[in-house]
This record gives structure tokens, C-alpha cells and sequence, in this order.
């Protein structure tokens, strides 16, 4: 039988620059692989290698504006790995890059199916906070899980692809976040921002949050550059989801101790003020989430991270699933489920299983407290 797949996990500690350093030495391997992943992709959108850095650049100035400690942080991540700390911001600015590429191209971003269980729904009283992550396949060969003390600020518990600063995961304040890909006409219209900041930047500061309403501050007043999806909880039984364009935010909440997000806009004000140009390419969002609401209402009361994974495996009209094998489709020329992501946001811990399309086996990492 094969070995089960997993994913490096290691911790890191210190002021910025000791913490990029450590996080690039440690994922130095993974960080040249998503290299070699992105490279092509550049290419095929009409983009050489070094034009592609020469905009990283310009991201590198702004990140000094928005956020001193991350543009410490990235440049000493390429320090450890052996890099260009361009080349560490293209693996984070890699959407921002590719769509202002001369090909952009028309299928090329991260699908997900996120959902949160307030404690009411739950059968231990804790919050329950999941997605599945759909994106390349061959990102299974570049993530990273990440413990991170900082000097400053709260410890945070992160999953994401090596070199980027964040992604999905939560805090030891008990804030947790997930992001789905949306995408609309305000993405491309004149009136989009040109100064928006790279989405890990401001994830990065949403889960640099002690309250819940500090974290969705953070998003809603942020420089964002294109639509995303955030799902944010806090441990203490609040669950929100903020549909965000360059331009706009719009707000749900749960409904019967549940909330549930694919990848269309499904709040009033979003349907009514956009053009959701995303469903073009992800038209099976459409029933994703009603297929993880229906099976974990049928859990209602009883729900574990163990009944959240179980949704999240949901294989109805493979390929166009919540769990889905490798197809040709959304995320170039072969997507899947990279990773399915279930957070006991009360206990602080996560649950991950990689490549789930593949196998069911789990592991768990905690977030511990460092005096």
C-alpha cells in the first residue's frame, strides 16, 4: 500500500526577520517547488521570468507601505530559501500578477467549499471552522503548515503554499479565517484599485487580530485587488462571511448555527450589484454548498471535525464536486482538491486531509501557547 500523503509542518519563532529566516531554510525545498510551479504559468499568459519579477518589484514597495514586518519577513523568507524576495512575492502576488499578465487567462484561480458550525451545532460546544482548498494539483508537492511565534503578536497556526505569509488558518485568540475565490466585473472595470495588496498581506493581518470585529475590519478597509470570499470565526460562537470586491463588501451570518460558501455570491446586496463572472467557470459552486449545508444539518447538534471532513469528502458530480479528483478545469491544466482544512477553533487545533480525493487519512497539529 502507498504511504500516506502529508504535508511538512514545522514551527517558527522570533522577530521578523529570524522568523523568515528560519521559514525559509525550512521550506527552502518547497519554496523552489512552487517556484517551478508558477514559472509556466507565467509563460503561458505572456509573461517572461523577469518581467514577472520586475512586477513582484513594484508589489515589494507597496508591501513597505502597508506593512513593514511582512516586507521583513518575505525578504529574509528569500534570505533562508536562497531566492530573489521577488521571487518569494511572486508565489504571493501570483493572482494580482496573472491577471494583469497580456494573456489573462479565463480559468485560473482558487475554487473552495468553506463552512462554520457555531457551538449550538456542534456536539462538544466547540466552534468548527472548514474548507476544502481546490487549486493545482501539483500544489500538493508545495504546501506548508506553519506554527508561528512571533515577538510580536499572537501565535497563529497556518496551512498554506511555501513562501506565501497566509492563508487558511487561525490564532491563539481563537480567530480563525478561510477564503473562496470570487470573481465579478469588478475586478476588471476601470474603477478597480491599482494599489490593492496581494490577499495573503491582508490575511496575514486579519489573523494578527485579538476581537472578530478588528479581523473584519481589517478586510473591509483593506486595499483589496481582487474578489475573495472570507469566512472568519471566533472561538467564543460568532461566525461571519465577508463577500469582498476591489470596490465593495457585503455581509452574512449563519443561519440555524451554520454558514456555508462556495464560490458565486450568494448575499442579497452581492447578487444585486455585481456581475458574478466567476460562475462561468465554476458553475457547479451553485450546488457545492447546498451539498455541505444538507449533510451537516442532518448533523445538527451532533457535528465534529470528524462529520465536517465527512461533508467536505462529498463526491456528488465528480469531477465538478466538493471533493474533486484531477481534472482539467478551474486552476489551469489540472485541478483538485488540494487539501481539505477542518479547525477546532475553540481547541485551537487543525485537522488536514491532503489530496483527499485520494485517501482519508488525517493529521492534526495544535496551537500551543508560549510563555
Amino acid at each position: 500500500m502507498n504511504a500516506p500523503v502529508s504535508f511538512p509542518y514545522f514551527e517558527v519563532e522570533g522577530d521578523p526577520e529570524a522568523i523568515g529566516r528560519d521559514y525559509g531554510k525550512k521550506a527552502m525545498d518547497r519554496i523552489h517547488e512552487s517556484l517551478n510551479i508558477y514559472r509556466p504559468v507565467f509563460k503561458r499568459v505572456g509573461l517572461t521570468w523577469d518581467e514577472a519579477l520586475a512586477r513582484a518589484s513594484a508589489f515589494i514597495s507597496q508591501l513597505e507601505g502597508f506593512d513593514a514586518d511582512q516586507a521583513t519577513e518575505l525578504r529574509a523568507i528569500a534570505k533562508g530559501a536562497g531566492v530573489k524576495p521577488e521571487e518569494v512575492m511572486v508565489v504571493n502576488a501570483r493572482t494580482d500578477i496573472i491577471y494583469g499578465a497580456p494573456r489573462p487567462p479565463s480559468t485560473l484561480d482558487d475554487g473552495c467549499t468553506g463552512a462554520i458550525a457555531l457551538p449550538g451545532a456542534t456536539a462538544n460546544g466547540h466552534l468548527i471552522h472548514g474548507q476544502n482548498w481546490d487549486w493545482r494539483d501539483d500544489c500538493k508537492n508545495s504546501v506548508v503548515i506553519v506554527q508561528r511565534h512571533p515577538s510580536n503578536g499572537p501565535a497563529t497556526l497556518n496551512l498554506f503554499e511555501a513562501g506565501t505569509l497566509a492563508r487558511c488558518g487561525l490564532n491563539e485568540h481563537g480567530i480563525a479565517l478561510t477564503a473562496n475565490f470570487l470573481h465579478c466585473d469588478h475586478d476588471t472595470d476601470r474603477n478597480r484599485p491599482r494599489n490593492g495588496v496581494p490577499s495573503p498581506f491582508v490575511r496575514r493581518q486579519v489573523l494578527s487580530s485579538r476581537l472578530l470585529a478588528e479581523a473584519a475590519e481589517k478586510m473591509m478597509n483593506a486595499p483589496r485587488s481582487f474578489s475573495n470570499n472570507i469566512m472568519l470565526s471566533d472561538a467564543i460562537g460568532i461566525g461571519i462571511d465577508l463577500e469582498t470586491t476591489p470596490r465593495e463588501y457585503y455581509w452574512l451570518k449563519p443561519e440555524n448555527g451554520l454558514l456555508v460558501h462556495a464560490n458565486h455570491f450568494i448575499s442579497p446586496a452581492g447578487r444585486a450589484r455585481v456581475f458574478d463572472t466567476g460562475l462561468g467557470i465554476s458553475a457547479d459552486s451553485l450546488y457545492r454548498d447546498d451539498r455541505v449545508r444538507d449533510a451537516l444539518s442532518k448533523e445538527h447538534g451532533q457535528i465534529t471535525v470528524q462529520s465536517m471532513l465527512d461533508a467536505l469528502a462529498d463526491d456528488f458530480g465528480s469531477p465538478a464536486s466538493v471533493n474533486s479528483p484531477p481534472t482539467t478545469g478551474v486552476g489551469g491544466e489540472s485541478s483538485a482538491t488540494v487539501a481539505s482544512i477542518v479547525m477546532d477553533v475553540t481547541e485551537r487545533s487543525i485537522t488536514v486531509v491532503a489530496t483527499p480525493y485520494a485517501q482519508t487519512h488525517s493529521e492534526t497539529y495544535r496551537l500551543t501557547t508560549k510563555n
